[in-house]
């Protein structure tokens, strides 16, 4: 009796009509298909959100994928956290998927790492400015 029958998890539909394939970017349960949270996707034939993980630039965040902040970046799509951007550079992007988006202090200048803005690199000992982030003389 087919009535009873279900498809595989990673498979939406049923064996009446067909098993399909779950496709990339969801997670099929057997019966039907669900959406993997928004800036995430998943490989194809997936069968629980666990399969779903965060988009390069993004990290997980109470269930869900955000952008990495101002300051960090993530190169490879997965579950890893943003990485900070090296001392003496600073990105103000938010979402940033390469440390290329970190850019360089002015010259004569120096930043913590992980900085978001111009404005954190400083002055280097014995140089000055009228202001943080230019450079320095």
């Amino acid at each position: 009796n087919m009535t009873n029958c279900a498809c595989f998890g990673g498979y939406e539909g049923s064996p009446m009509t067909g098993c399909l394939e779950c496709p990339a970017g969801s997670w099929c349960d057997g019966v039907a298909r669900h959406a993997c949270t928004e800036h995430s996707t998943s490989p194809p034939k997936s069968s629980s959100p666990a399969h779903c993980i965060c988009w390069a630039g993004h990290t997980p965040s109470g269930g869900a994928c955000a952008k990495c902040v101002a300051g960090t970046y993530k190169a490879e799509s997965g579950g890893a956290t943003c990485t900070p951007c090296p001392s003496n550079t600073f990105s103000n992007m938010q979402g940033a998927t390469s440390a290329q988006y970190c850019g360089a202090c002015p010259a004569h200048t120096a930043s913590a790492t992980g900085s978001d803005a111009a404005s954190a690199c400083k002055c280097e000992l014995g140089h000055f400015a009228d202001q943080d982030g230019v450079a320095c003389e």
